[in-house]
């Protein structure tokens, strides 16, 4: 069971510092994940899709269903 202690951290705003972090972590030669594009396109076109990602990220966030 998930305290609320547990649950505070995971269900706070997403920063943006935290999602440019984390695609730098990825391995670029990675298998393509469910929108089919692989590790190396986030990592070289970061910056011209930042704003949508971060749109699409803050979306998922809010609406808590990212598995459907």
């Amino acid at each position: 069971m998930i305290t609320e202690e547990m649950n505070c951290p995971l269900i706070k705003d997403i920063e943006e510092g935290e999602v440019i972090k984390v695609v730098w972590t990825l391995h670029p030669d990675k298998a393509p994940i469910l929108d089919g594009l692989s590790n190396s396109f986030y990592l070289i076109f970061l910056e011209a899709i930042y704003r949508d990602l971060m749109k699409m990220i803050h979306w998922v966030h809010q609406k808590r269903n990212i598995g459907g």
